[in-house]
């Protein structure tokens, strides 16, 4: 009798293991008060025609402050400008910023219910992904949303499409790569005949499975303005480049 009902009894063990290793990257805010991050941002636009180069790196302290165990607020502290580019000539000043709130009202479920700051419109979707359903190695889900770009006087929804795929889980750390796209959009202007925008990039994150919280992250996001010839080939006319590395610090 006994061997009877033993492949079946292992068999369910070997179910619910593979259930159990399907790990969610959820946020654990019930059991911490405030989790810190060295931050590092690149913002560039890149003049093609004229080839010319302006923009700032800033360094901060990023802090997820926990309020109770479905909110936070995300911070921006010791924000400061350590490099800045203009017409292409770099200068090394460092001009302290205010502090800021990226998210206010941020969910352990990744949703903003708050406040989005301006700076981290464009890039909130991107920005410690929650993978909403447990996925094998090797395995992806696709998000879809929209990156609101600013035309001047009118703002383009650019509808975007972010492939996230699992690389490996050891030790309880899962890692992730992805790879953002988009459609072109054709704007009209007077200026730019043919004017087409879309965007690229690709990020990576570490979600530490028995912490219930993000490790390092590294984004790299192009939006491109192109005019495109008789012949379909483009012509770069503006690039946007938006370059952002996280890493873990302290947990309380």
């Amino acid at each position: 009798m006994k061997n009877k009902y033993l492949l079946p009894i292992i068999f369910i063990l070997l179910i619910s293991a593979t259930k159990i290793s399907l790990h969610r990257s959820l946020w654990n805010f019930k059991d911490h008060k405030r989790i810190e991050y060295d931050l590092s941002m690149n913002a560039f636009n890149e003049v093609n025609y004229l080839n010319q180069k302006n923009g700032v790196k800033v360094k901060a302290d990023l802090v997820v402050k926990i309020k109770d165990s479905i909110y936070a607020n995300i911070l921006l502290e010791n924000k400061r400008i350590i490099e800045k580019i203009n017409d292409s000539i770099t200068s090394y000043e460092e001009i302290k910023l205010n502090n800021d709130i990226l998210f206010e009202n941020y969910t352990y479920k990744g949703k903003v219910e708050g406040k989005v700051s301006e700076e981290a419109t464009a890039i909130k979707d991107f920005i410690f992904p929650i993978i909403s359903r447990g996925i094998n190695k090797g395995d992806s889900i696709t998000e879809s949303f929209k990156v609101p770009f600013s035309l001047g006087n009118s703002v383009l929804n650019i509808k975007t499409k972010n492939v996230i795929s699992k690389e490996n889980t050891q030790n309880g750390i899962s890692s992730y790569s992805s790879k953002i796209s988009s459609l072109k959009y054709k704007v009209e202007n007077t200026d730019i005949p043919n004017m087409n925008v879309f965007l690229d990039g690709k990020t990576y994150f570490q979600f530490d499975e028995n912490k219930g919280i993000f490790l390092n992250q590294t984004i790299n996001l192009n939006i491109y303005i192109k005019s495109e010839l008789d012949n379909k080939s483009f012509k770069d006319i503006l690039t946007f480049r938006i370059s952002q590395d996280i890493k873990f610090k302290k947990l309380e």
